[in-house]
């Protein structure tokens, strides 16, 4: 009898965004975010974002389908309670174009598929599978 098969999969659909302070959350907008996908690909179209609590916010966006790096691009017309905005690059002038947050995140998707096998000793274990693997044991 063949071995039960688990695929998982899952969607690149958000990001976290942390600050080292608390945020007026009506300055932080969809406005405030951009993220540039790969050489030849759209840029991502974001489709929300919500407050986690005083430090922590998602950001929303149709699931990635292209693999490759993408730019993360945030403020910098975000500000804190005091209403400070973001100064990144510590001039003390805060709220210019060289005050954005910029970093970077790579999509890849793996395709992997785990399997769970129970040997003689009836002991449990995960092995992942190539694709190669899982054509040879579909095939059977």
């Amino acid at each position: 009898m063949p071995a039960p098969r688990i695929t998982v999969t899952a969607t690149f659909d958000h990001i976290d965004v942390a600050f080292d302070s608390a945020i007026n959350a009506s300055t932080f907008t969809t406005a405030d975010v951009s993220i540039t996908g790969p050489v030849g690909s759209n840029p991502v179209n974001l489709t929300g974002g919500s407050q986690l609590d005083a430090t922590d916010f998602r950001v929303t966006f149709d699931p990635l389908t292209t693999r490759g790096t993408y730019t993360v691009t945030i403020g910098p017309k975000i500000a804190d309670l005091a209403g400070h905005l973001m100064d990144q690059n510590q001039n003390g002038t805060a709220g210019e174009a060289s005050d954005q947050f910029t970093t970077t995140l790579v999509y890849a998707n793996a395709n992997a598929v785990f399997t769970r096998d129970d040997d003689q000793r009836n002991e449990h274990e995960l092995r992942r599978q190539r694709p190669a693997d899982r054509r040879r044991d579909r095939d059977n």
